[in-house]
């Protein structure tokens, strides 16, 4: 038996639970996804492509994410899409100013499928720094922890592995009146199947900070109901903390290097996954009743060194001023 397999290059498919009201097909196997009930399908978060639960598991295969063939079923499916309200009414009275706005311009027709952003590189100018993410691993426990337990015993538990459903990790920044240009919401990793102990090994993700009150949320999500089964909560003065700390460790010769600028490679920390959250950020997140797990990262916060140690220093960004502070 021979199993076909996509090419080394491409990357898996970032599916995510969907329902679908308008028709809609399975690019495998071309089956009928509308069907009127809510979460009849999956659609990939990077090439648009729809799949099946049933091929959720062969898709990659199938129809590699950024290949040509992804591309031409995306389109496709397109076709068959019902505008959105904004779209429409783009389409019937298309925006006619800024600059080049002559007779015609502003409008296109509306389509089903959304342009993919402009990959953009996060530059340390905009911001305080850049933060750097790589999701290792997570363990979902069987049962939930109080929020209050000994962090040793909460790094130190485990889970029955197989069979423990499947998740991906989301990455979200709280997007203020201070958010970057160019400053991307969230990033997600792939999807580990039938394991309550999920092996992720991402490529580093990294984000703009815009200032030293930004804060970033690592969701472990269940993948088949779309629903967080435990919140993590990175902060920037945390981070910084950490740098400093392991810094002063290394000696006064480390110290000095990392305030000219020369930061230590990333720290490899667990961090609780909390239950019952909200929001997700600022107090919320501790107010969580219970710990469902841990999530392991690499993560380091990349300081632009500009900010206090320059001929000519920048202003340090403002907070948003939206919550608690210290």
């Amino acid at each position: 038996v021979v199993v076909s397999r996509p090419p080394a290059s491409a990357d898996p498919h970032l599916l995510r639970v969907r329902s679908f009201w308008t028709p809609a097909w399975c690019s495998v196997c071309d089956r009928l996804l509308t069907t009127g009930f809510p979460r009849t399908g999956f659609e990939c978060e990077a090439c648009g492509i729809r799949c099946c639960p049933d091929c959720r598991v062969r898709v990659d295969a199938a129809v590699p994410c950024g290949s040509e063939r992804a591309r031409e079923v995306a389109e496709e499916a397109g076709r068959y899409a019902v505008p959105s309200l904004g779209q429409v009414a783009a389409y019937l009275a298309p925006y006619q100013g800024g600059e080049g706005g002559g007779e015609g311009t502003g409008g296109t027709e509306p389509t089903g499928v959304a342009p993919a952003p402009a990959p953009t590189t996060p530059t340390a100018g905009s911001g305080i720094g850049t933060l750097e993410v790589s999701v290792r691993s997570a363990c979902i426990f069987d049962e939930t922890v109080p929020s209050d337990a000994e962090p040793e015993s909460v790094f130190g538990r485990t889970s029955r592995g197989a069979g423990g459903g499947d998740h991906y990790v989301r990455i979200s920044s709280r997007r203020g009146r201070s958010a970057a240009a160019g400053e991307v919401a969230s990033r997600r990793t792939k999807t580990v199947m039938q394991t309550s102990r999920p092996v992720f090994n991402t490529e580093r993700m990294a984000f703009v900070v815009p200032h030293y009150g930004a804060e970033y949320k690592l969701e472990v999500v269940d993948a088949d109901t779309d629903s967080p089964v435990g919140t993590a909560l990175l902060s920037a003065q945390g981070l910084l903390h950490g740098q400093r700390d392991a810094m002063l460790a290394g000696g006064p010769v480390r110290l000095l290097l990392g305030l000219l600028g020369s930061t230590p490679g990333p720290r490899r920390v667990r961090l609780e996954l909390r239950t019952g959250v909200r929001t997700g950020f600022g107090l919320d997140y501790y107010a969580s009743p219970g710990t469902s797990g841990w999530v392991e990262v690499d993560v380091r916060l990349l300081e632009d060194a500009s900010l206090f140690w320059s001929a000519s220093p920048r202003r340090c960004p403002p907070r948003d001023g939206e919550d608690f502070d210290v």
